[in-house]
């Protein structure tokens, strides 16, 4: 509690050339408090959201490559930095309204997506599952994008 800790959004392309990403969290606010998002080293070069609405529970990145956009796995979008405020169990997830637009006809070829649990206790933030960084990836193409720990 009181701690904070790092969420990185990763992207997966499945093979396709893709030239703009909308990865859009929620999360309980009573629980976490995103403090900054971190765009260095991502793969984005321009930024249309970088949005933090703590009242509202939601982290809004909307980020875009130029043509011929790109097709490379595991590239990172963000970090996301959160302050755990209480101790309990959570999920950071994508809303429905996340997306990756293939860059040829800017199609949405973002398939389902599912969260993770991260546990917030007295001595610390661990993912509930693995051990690492908590890790949104988001994947094209039918694949499932998850908020997960890292390696």
């Amino acid at each position: 509690m009181g701690d904070t800790f790092s969420v990185e959004i990763r992207l997966n392309t499945g093979g396709e050339s893709i030239n703009t990403v909308a990865a859009n969290l929620t999360y309980d606010n009573d629980v976490l408090t995103p403090q900054s998002v971190d765009t260095s080293g991502s793969f984005v070069t321009i930024w249309f959201q970088n949005n933090i609405a703590t009242s509202d529970g939601q982290v809004l990145l909307t980020g875009s490559v130029p043509s011929p956009g790109v097709n490379e796995d595991n590239l990172l979008f963000a970090r996301v930095n959160f302050l755990a405020n209480q101790p309990a169990t959570t999920q950071i997830a994508f809303m429905d309204d996340s997306a990756v637009f293939r860059a040829s006809d800017n199609v949405d070829i973002l398939g389902e997506s599912t969260g993770s649990v991260v546990t917030v206790a007295q001595s610390g933030v661990t993912p509930t599952t693995g051990a690492g960084t908590p890790t949104p990836t988001i994947q094209p193409g039918g694949a499932t994008p998850t908020v997960g720990p890292g390696t």
